[in-house]
């Protein structure tokens, strides 16, 4: 492309390449996730002032531990299932290996959900969790 036709291809009215195209659709998109990056933040503000109004430097301390434990579970569970199943589905060729590749990523989501839910609802867990560790050692506390 030459200077002068690159030139008229910025004029107002012209018509766009195919590069300024895949750029505009790319600009889109990241806007899109800084957009939601920038709510996440601003809600993540909004949450923390709600609890230290209300609940002070132990519901501050409390917050943060949840949110921790959150964050390290979500990481362990996914066990790198996201960005294989992002490498998986860009380089599918066909339609029905992109199928298998959801239902395969669904089905493993659902069975971490089930094994989770077992063990949260599971009553022994729950009593010896409400119980504490002095009521399991004995009545010595755990001293020979």
């Amino acid at each position: 492309m030459s200077a002068i036709e690159h030139r008229e291809s910025l004029l107002p009215g012209a018509r766009a390449p195919e590069d300024a195209v895949g750029s505009r659709r790319l600009l889109a998109a990241v806007g899109l996730s800084s957009s939601a990056s920038l709510l996440a933040v601003a809600l993540g503000v909004a949450t923390t002032k709600v609890v230290a109004l209300s609940a002070g430097p132990a519901g501050i301390a409390l917050l943060g531990l949840y949110r921790y434990l959150g964050a390290l579970a979500s990481r362990s569970l996914l066990l790198g299932l996201d960005t294989t199943l992002v490498q998986r589905l860009s380089t599918s060729k066909d339609e029905r290996t992109t199928a298998e590749t959801i239902g395969a990523a669904f089905l493993a989501v659902t069975l971490q959900g089930m094994a989770i839910g077992g063990i949260a609802l599971d009553p022994g867990i729950r009593r010896r969790a409400r119980s504490g560790p002095r009521a399991r050692a004995g009545p010595s506390g755990g001293r020979g």
